[in-house]
């Protein structure tokens, strides 16, 4: 092998160990996948399938999510049109009422406008039911994907 295809082969080795840790350090869950709720609704949209009808005191469970050795951010594509300008996400385990994680602000600029957003939750490892509680407003949410 001629030294500028050892260059090469170590570049690609290199991409393909990065590109393997990045894959690990994510794990995306569309909304539209969960287990059970208590009222909220999968919607077919232009741009693929999302949860709807997400109003105040409603939830989703998503059963069994890997938080491996540890998640500490959850980012979420996710918009709301409330009349009152507020709405909020809660992030628990186990249950509606179990451990909260964390809470989301949601911007309302619409209810065909969802943005980005990273919540800085407490950490959390193992297998685990993770359930999304809306306290506030109405929410559109697409995505969630757990970040370390």
């Amino acid at each position: 092998m001629k030294k500028n295809q050892r260059v090469v082969a170590l570049c690609i080795m290199a991409l393909s160990i990065s590109v393997a840790v990045y894959a690990q350090s994510s794990h995306k869950i569309e909304a539209e996948s969960f287990s059970e709720t208590s009222g909220a609704a999968r919607k077919k949209t232009e741009t693929g399938t999302v949860v709807n009808k997400f109003d105040k005191g409603k939830w989703i469970r998503f059963d069994k999510i890997d938080f491996q050795t540890g998640i500490s951010k959850i980012r979420i594509k996710a918009g709301s049109g409330s009349s009152d300008g507020k709405a909020t996400l809660e992030f628990r385990t186990g249950s509606e009422t179990g451990p909260l994680l964390g809470k989301a602000d949601i911007k309302t600029a619409g209810w065909t406008v969802l943005s980005e957003q990273v919540i800085d939750i407490t950490r959390t490892s193992g297998i685990q039911d993770l359930v999304v509680v809306s306290s506030q407003g109405g929410v559109i949410l697409d995505w969630i994907s757990l970040e370390q």
